[in-house]
């Protein structure tokens, strides 16, 4: 019996050591892990404004689309009816030279 008094407080000795150094591994690895969500956090931080950046850049860009179709639009509505006077001044135009062939087939038929 004596031999089991000396092999508890030597086997205690060695738990306690034991544990000690595994209480300390566990520590180690929750400063990492705590390193690791601080990392994550300011990265997600980061992605975040530069979505929001790019959200605004986006309302940006969507807003520029619109006020060009916009611009666009008037644009096309303008040149149709000047497309439509330039076609019938191309027709006046066109009558009117005819005319005055007309005229001048007229006028030298009438000298000889």
């Amino acid at each position: 019996m004596f031999f089991c008094w000396v092999t508890i407080p030597i086997n205690a000795a060695e738990s306690s050591k034991k544990a000690q150094q595994e209480l300390a591994a566990v520590g180690n690895a929750i400063d990492e892990i705590q390193s690791w969500l601080r990392e994550a956090n300011s990265t997600q931080s980061i992605e975040i404004q530069n979505l929001q950046q790019a959200d605004l850049l986006i309302s940006t860009l969507s807003q520029s689309v619109t006020a060009t179709q916009a611009a666009l639009a008037e644009t096309e509505s303008e040149i149709l009816p000047l497309s439509r006077e330039a076609d019938q001044l191309s027709s006046e135009k066109s009558a009117k030279q005819n005319s005055r062939t007309g005229y001048s087939h007229c006028i030298h038929d009438r000298e000889s």
